[in-house]
């Protein structure tokens, strides 16, 4: 919006937009202001926000004439400089902002000449405040009130910027993405805390997986959601269709992506909400967790991809198997030639697991497909809720991935916060195994009926131990 300042001359003469007025005569310039951008420079504060498919915002940050408007974010203990861009038809002039946290001003004390095209100019200004050290903050609207001045006694509106800003304690560490939705659920979450000690970075880690993971006690989760475009972000929800049915994103990056992920991903993004805030702590620590005897053999970040194939069963199980397929089919067993795959399991809670069983028919028809799939369509038991509310959860898993730290046991995936009192280390999961999980241990049997025909049957041991650790951690 272009304004008007008239100004009145108690002077014989003054010279104004290079014209002369005589005494008691008004001089009239005009102004607009046209952008606004928060600088980044080294040791500025200034800390980097990416859209959440990883490409940064960049500059301008405020345009007055549509009002758009991007996120910034500041490292706390900061002094915030900016750039205002501003049009007008005087030669010269003096720009200001203030808001109730913070003003704004010239570091020089001379105006600012105007010698842009079509009488634009970009004029720094500097906050003579600085963020609170350690403290999180959470700004939904960062408004500056900017002011004009011609010789920066009289000051006159120019017009106001608002921005989403977010205050974190300090530099990021290298393996974060500083996604836009990452910083605002940790600040928004965090508003007013500090993170400086141990104490202070655990009670703003609980804060914000209570707020934004954390479900109720009516198994009610809160909305996770991408910034964005409001997309609820699920575990093991429905894929976009561009996206393969098989596709696992197992980190935050194409977690936010999809809008959908495993637990590897859901826990990879807890810890960019917590490490985006640059607290000096390596506080949390992900977890994998397989089932006795399981042998992880395929990770990228400690966070299983793919399905297992060929492990040995305990010489327990691998008797049971045997006897029981030898039993019921009055036939031998050859391993090579009908075992599928081999794999230790999580089932959630409410599965009822026969120790043995029989081998169940799961499938008639083509002769390649994936062992998951086949258990989770043929069974149908549906699993525990997770983030989002997905219908129908997935009931089988063969590996699950948490956070921890000192005797608290994070899930993500399942919203849950686990305190092992008596034992001040994740590393005794028994109570949290037996609140959470069934294990158990199984085959996957193909017979082949014709060349392109095969009977699928699946075969399941329990392997739960109350009185012991089932799983492994690393």
């Amino acid at each position: 919006m272009k304004h008007t300042l008239l100004l009145t001359l108690v002077l014989f003469s003054t010279v104004c937009c290079s014209f002369i007025y005589s005494q008691n005569q008004a001089i009239a310039y005009s102004y607009d202001l046209m952008e606004v951008s928060f600088i980044a420079e080294i040791n500025s504060g200034y800390a980097v926000v990416n859209t959440d498919y990883n490409e940064p915002y960049t500059r301008p940050h405020y345009i007055a004439d549509t009002g758009e408007s991007k996120p910034v974010a500041y490292i706390s203990g900061s002094f915030p400089k900016l750039e205002v861009v501003i049009a007008t038809d005087c030669d010269s002039v003096f720009v200001r902002g203030m808001n109730e946290y913070m003003t704004f001003t010239m570091p020089q004390g001379s105006p600012a000449a105007i010698t842009g095209p079509e009488g634009r100019v970009s004029i720094a200004v500097t906050a003579i405040d600085s963020f609170e050290e350690g403290r999180i903050k959470f700004y939904e609207n960062f408004i500056i009130q900017w002011e004009i001045s011609k010789d920066g006694e009289m000051w006159m509106p120019l017009g106001e910027s608002n921005n989403t800003l977010y205050v974190i304690v300090g530099g990021s560490s290298f393996f974060n993405h500083h996604f836009h939705t990452t910083y605002d659920i940790a600040c928004r979450a965090a508003n007013n805390l500090r993170g400086v000690t141990h104490d202070e970075i655990k009670n703003v880690v609980d804060v914000i997986f209570d707020t934004a993971f954390k479900k109720d006690n009516n198994d009610n989760f809160p909305e996770l959601r991408r910034i964005s475009d409001g997309t609820t972000l699920t575990y093991y929800g429905v894929h976009p269709s561009d996206v393969d049915e098989y596709f696992c994103p197992f980190n935050a990056a194409l977690f936010l992506q999809t809008g959908d992920g495993r637990c590897g991903a859901l826990t990879d993004f807890l810890i960019e909400c917590i490490e985006v805030l640059g607290m000096d702590s390596d506080i949390l620590e992900v977890y994998q967790l397989g089932v006795l005897p399981f042998p992880v053999d395929s990770s990228i970040n400690g966070v299983i991809i793919s399905d297992s194939g060929g492990v040995e069963l305990t010489t327990t199980s691998k008797t049971n198997l045997v006897n029981q397929y030898e039993n019921q089919f009055n036939e031998d067993f050859d391993m090579m030639t009908n075992l599928v795959i081999l794999d230790y399991l999580f089932l959630v809670k409410n599965w009822n697991v026969a120790n043995p069983g029989e081998f169940i028919p799961l499938y008639t028809g083509e002769c390649s497909l994936r062992s998951q799939e086949i258990a989770q369509s043929a069974f149908g038991e549906p699993g525990i809720v997770g983030q989002g509310n997905v219908e129908n959860p997935r009931s089988i898993f063969l590996n699950h991935v948490v956070a921890a730290y000192d005797n608290v046991i994070l899930d993500p995936s399942y919203g849950t916060r686990y305190l092992d009192a008596a034992n001040n280390s994740f590393r005794n999961t028994t109570q949290y195994e037996n609140d959470s999980f069934d294990v158990a241990t199984g085959a996957f049997i193909k017979r082949e009926i014709s060349a392109n025909t095969c009977e699928y049957y699946y075969w399941v041991e329990k392997l739960n131990d109350i009185e012991e650790q089932d799983f492994f951690t690393y």
